[in-house]
């Protein structure tokens, strides 16, 4: 199931609500734009435990920044305790289904794993 790769192929999951989003250029390059999404997080599911969360996703340029407050499950990559998004297929509708798939994924990890194969 995507959602269980998800979950074991990045070091964060959580279930969020998105509060806000800053569309920034990215230097040097005209054809892409940084968007840093804001959110509230609601459970943790895998990684360190916070209140709210802060991402990076960079998008083609004209890609619209939407704000949609529904609870999600979302993966993340970390780098120098920033997040970033890995890419399609991390974030999930958090139904109780889903929520229960991730985990139980996310309770299957080696606390010590280093390696995540969506986070290059």
């Amino acid at each position: 199931m995507a959602l269980s790769e998800a979950v074991v192929s990045t070091p964060y999951s959580a279930i969020v609500k998105h509060t806000d989003v800053e569309v920034l250029p990215v230097p040097d390059d005209e054809t892409s734009s940084k968007h840093v999404y804001h959110a509230d997080v609601i459970e943790t599911i895998r990684g360190k435990k916070r209140n709210n969360i802060r991402y990076v996703m960079y998008v083609h340029h004209d890609e619209e920044a939407i704000v949609d407050d529904t609870p999600v499950i979302i993966t993340l990559c970390e780098d120098h305790e920033a997040h970033y998004w890995p890419g399609s297929g991390s974030e999930f509708e958090a139904n109780s289904t889903l929520t229960e798939v991730a985990k139980a994924s996310a309770a299957n990890i080696a606390k010590d794993q280093v390696q995540f194969s969506h986070c290059p």
